[in-house]
């Protein structure tokens, strides 16, 4: 387990999923508009395969790290 000192440079290091595209609000999620970046603020890349059919809550820019509060059912 990681000391408290770690733990910043953990989320540094980590990953999240962005947006290689501009995506409209109510625009289905689409791999096809997604990359991996860091920091890992945001939605893991691991849990890339429970965002299929999901749809967007507002519109975002190119290159926007993706939250769980932005995407909707």
């Amino acid at each position: 387990r990681p000391i408290n000192e770690e733990y910043i440079s953990r989320l540094n290091a980590r990953r999240s999923l962005v947006l290689k595209k501009s995506v409209k609000k109510g625009q289905l999620f689409d791999k096809e508009h997604i990359t991996f970046k860091r920091p890992g603020h945001g939605i893991s890349p691991e849990n890339l395969d429970l965002l299929e059919g999901k749809r967007y809550t507002k519109n975002f820019s190119y290159d926007e790290i993706l939250k769980w509060d932005s995407l909707y059912s």
